[in-house]
């Protein structure tokens, strides 16, 4: 492996600097391999040009094992970080006890156990430095008992006096505990500053984010605050202006007979009708927005609501338009609901006449459903439909789809003001529709009464 390649192979970690001090162990770890790799070699040939001479063939094995699964857990990116941490302390325990027992007191194999706890303590944090340290301990106890029963006989460990084993291997512990310790404990408080600081820099990430979407969403508010406006302004002068254009040819006598006056009044009578509708949409979506909306809750039977509209749009003629209106029948015909018919009935108008404006001809089928604690509603029709990514935001404020083949009129407020109505009586409403399809509204109510 070449140098750019070891070097590329160090930066290539599985994490981040946004991760805090596991990113760091990782560094740290990638560290202590390349440097018992690189500088490891040249002991390692001369080891095993010693342990030859000796013919000590146990010490090449266990020196070739060693150096080269720590090339291995370099190399592997497939093995876990905490592994890897385990299999290198690990390591140096083999190294420390394989040098004590084999060589004896001559190799100072006692170093690889303090390096081992260092590890820990770096690596693990405190709970590996307390782990290290425990497993010392117990490690010690037990070659301590084995030498004062003479377990290790042929072994150069034997060189070892229980009295000197003691003294040496307490001296060993103090050192391990007199420096893991303290490192663990600071590197837990980095962590925890570090961890407390990625806190805090998540918490601004979300709240610049949060502020950017309030941003776009005032921009988009403003621009389409500015859309409705200047659509109020059309909608509110063309009837003004057949208003007064019309009452003026009345007042001056500009007609030819009393059909033509009767069309005038008609004339003046719908475009006055159709100016208070768009002030009472205006009223309405005002009241909605402060959240002042007041409601008239009261026991009243769902099938009393639909014969009303039946009736309404039976004797109202759809003018220049083949369109059906039917009200399908329900095997529920005794639900009685507590809330209030009259924004019901408006919300309900106000998506039937959605849906004869959008049409010159087709069917429209209206409908209601018990569903669990609610009563489910429907408005279906056999329009054009309406795009799916247009289908949320319908029901948002300013918001009017437009046709391409003619000028749709209307302020735009209708369905958001249905949507507010709706969620003010604790129900919900949607639309599902495929372009070319139709669309069929939906709104649900609470059931808060039963008949007894």
């Amino acid at each position: 492996m070449t140098w750019d390649g070891i070097k590329q192979k160090f930066e290539d970690t599985r994490f981040s600097n946004e991760d805090g001090v596991v990113y760091w162990r990782e560094r740290v770890l990638k560290s202590i391999f390349l440097i018992i790799i690189i500088s490891g070699i040249i002991p390692y040939i001369f080891s095993i040009y010693l342990s030859l001479k000796e013919d000590n063939y146990t010490l090449i094995i266990l020196n070739t094992f060693v150096y080269f699964s720590i090339v291995s857990l370099y190399l592997a990116n497939t093995i876990s970080l905490y592994l890897r941490i385990i299999s290198i302390i690990v390591m140096a325990y083999i190294i420390g006890f394989a040098l004590v027992f084999m060589i004896g007191p001559e190799a100072n194999g006692l170093s690889y156990v303090i390096a081992a706890s260092l590890l820990s303590a770096l690596l693990l944090g405190l709970r590996g430095a307390a782990g290290s340290l425990l497993l010392n301990m117990i490690l010690f106890a037990v070659i301590a008992l084995g030498l004062h029963y003479g377990f290790f006989a042929g072994f150069n460990i034997s060189k070892y006096t229980v009295p000197v084993w003691i003294t040496v291997t307490s001296s060993t512990e103090i050192i391990s505990l007199l420096s893991s310790v303290p490192l663990a404990i600071l590197l837990n408080g980095l962590e925890k500053t570090i961890n407390k600081q990625k806190k805090l820099q998540d918490s601004l990430r979300e709240k610049v984010t949060l502020l950017d979407q309030a941003k776009q969403r005032a921009e988009e508010a403003d621009r389409l605050k500015t859309n409705f406006l200047a659509n109020m302004s059309h909608e509110v002068r063309t009837p003004l202006n057949a208003i007064m254009g019309f009452t003026e040819l009345l007042m001056y006598d500009v007609y030819n007979d009393e059909d033509e006056k009767n069309r005038y009044l008609n004339t003046i009578h719908n475009s006055g009708t159709y100016l208070l509708n768009i002030i009472k949409n205006i009223l309405d979506f005002s009241v909605i927005e402060s959240g002042q909306l007041k409601l008239h809750k009261r026991p009243f039977a769902v099938s009393d609501l639909m014969n009303q509209l039946e009736q309404m749009y039976v004797i109202t003629e759809i003018a220049k338009k083949e369109i059906k209106i039917f009200f399908d029948a329900t095997k529920d015909k005794d639900i009685i609901i507590d809330s209030d018919i009259d924004r019901i009935k408006q919300v309900l108008i106000n998506l039937i006449n959605n849906a004869i404006k959008n049409m010159n001809s087709g069917s429209i089928n209206i409908g209601y459903y018990k569903e669990k604690k609610n009563v489910g509603f429907y408005v279906k029709d056999t329009g054009n439909g309406i795009p799916e990514n247009l289908q949320h935001s319908i029901f948002r404020r300013f918001i009017k789809i437009e046709d391409r083949n003619r000028v749709k009129e209307g302020t735009g407020l209708g369905l958001p003001i249905s949507k507010g109505i709706i969620n003010a009586l604790g129900g919900d409403i949607w639309v599902e529709s495929k372009t070319g399809e139709g669309a069929t509204f939906y709104f649900t109510i609470p059931v808060d009464k039963q008949p007894g």
